[in-house]
């Protein structure tokens, strides 16, 4: 991951995720626009289920997203997959969109935190933090007629919602914590207003 978004960086953002769009989206400071993150959307999907096919073809095998497969609670696999969204989607926009950006660890961080995230919760969850992911893997299990397992639909319910509701929460703690964020905006915003009214005052002084 942190190769990729080094290497696509500089191109799109390197969100390849559909949860990291939402959170980048609702933090505001338009940094994409709702249109813009709607095709990213479907391209991270279409994405993920190109790479699950292709993940398929070359070894013949295939694995689902299912809190079953872990023997847990769909409770579980929902706040794991949730918590981890929150940290991976919080270090995007932390080291990948703020004011701290450009740097050059923004990569590293991002990689390192899902790296985390998956050896947390490896025994209690499959980690996909990736809605995109978690399609295109089902998709191409679906496909495979060895399967041995399919995804309940309570799995789909899990894998596909808890990571976009840890994409908004990271976008509200991000706001909440970061607000020197929206400062230069607001000022950008009333600049315009104070110049109109000190050329008001000039244009008030000329009359009289």
């Amino acid at each position: 991951l942190a190769v990729q978004i080094y290497t696509f960086g500089s191109v799109s953002g390197g969100f390849l995720n559909p949860a990291v769009t939402l959170a980048v989206v609702l933090a505001g400071r338009q940094k994409i626009y709702s249109r813009n993150a709607a095709l990213y959307m479907a391209a991270e999907f279409l994405g993920g289920i190109a790479a699950g096919f292709a993940a398929f073809a070359g070894t013949e095998k295939s694995f689902c997203f299912d809190y079953a497969a872990k023997s847990q609670s769909w409770g579980t696999g929902f706040e794991l997959e949730m918590l981890f969204t929150v940290a991976l989607c919080g270090i995007v926009l932390a080291a990948g969109t703020s004011n701290d950006a450009p740097n050059q660890y923004f990569g590293f961080a991002i990689g390192c935190t899902v790296v985390a995230g998956a050896l947390a919760c490896g025994g209690f969850d499959q980690g996909s933090f990736n809605p995109a992911v978690t399609v295109g893997m089902n998709i191409a299990n679906y496909a495979n007629g060895n399967a041995t397992q399919n995804p309940s639909v309570g799995a789909w319910f899990v894998f596909t919602l808890a990571p976009f509701v840890g994409g908004a929460l990271a976008a509200g703690v991000f706001r909440g914590t970061r607000g020197n964020e929206f400062q230069e905006e607001t000022f950008e915003t009333e600049e315009p207003n104070a110049k109109a009214s000190i050329e008001a005052s000039i244009e008030a002084t000329i009359e009289v």
